[in-house]
């Protein structure tokens, strides 16, 4: 396996594992099960985490197209399509860092629109994903022997 193929098989993994904690991150931390300062830090200091992995999956999310697509790719209709989904996920995760920063900033009505948003987004990232996984993952194609 070349340099290139590892880390884009290393990005890919870390994103896969990072998701799933910064979208669980937001509920624990409003019930205080992971504050470290408990009721008196103020609620969007104790997200600075989510922040921080939010914009790390971004970036990483382009690094991992970067480096997953310099090397042989496979043919085929269904291999395509992942690449799409996947170059959708990618710009998706940059705009859902940047509603991200921007709900920073504002309070009351338009926060908790510009948060629907935020979440409906994370479902499509998610979505995303997992097409992209199962359309292009090395593991998901090694089992189905392809």
């Amino acid at each position: 396996m070349s340099p290139s193929v590892a880390i884009g098989e290393a990005t890919g993994w870390l994103i896969a594992g990072l998701i799933p904690i910064t979208v669980s991150l937001p509920y624990l931390l409003r019930g205080r099960l992971l504050a470290a300062g408990g009721w008196t830090v103020p609620y969007l200091e104790r997200m600075r985490p989510h922040y921080w992995i939010g914009v790390t999956i971004a970036g990483l999310s382009f690094i991992h197209a970067g480096f997953a697509m310099s090397g042989r790719l496979p043919a085929g209709a269904g291999y395509a399509a992942g690449l799409w989904v996947a170059t959708g996920g990618m710009l998706l995760a940059g705009g859902q860092a940047y509603i991200g920063m921007k709900m920073r900033t504002l309070r009351g009505a338009e926060r908790l629109r510009l948060r629907k948003t935020h979440f409906r987004v994370m479902l499509g990232l998610v979505a995303a994903g997992v097409i992209h996984v199962v359309l292009n993952g090395a593991v998901v194609r090694s089992l189905v022997g392809s």
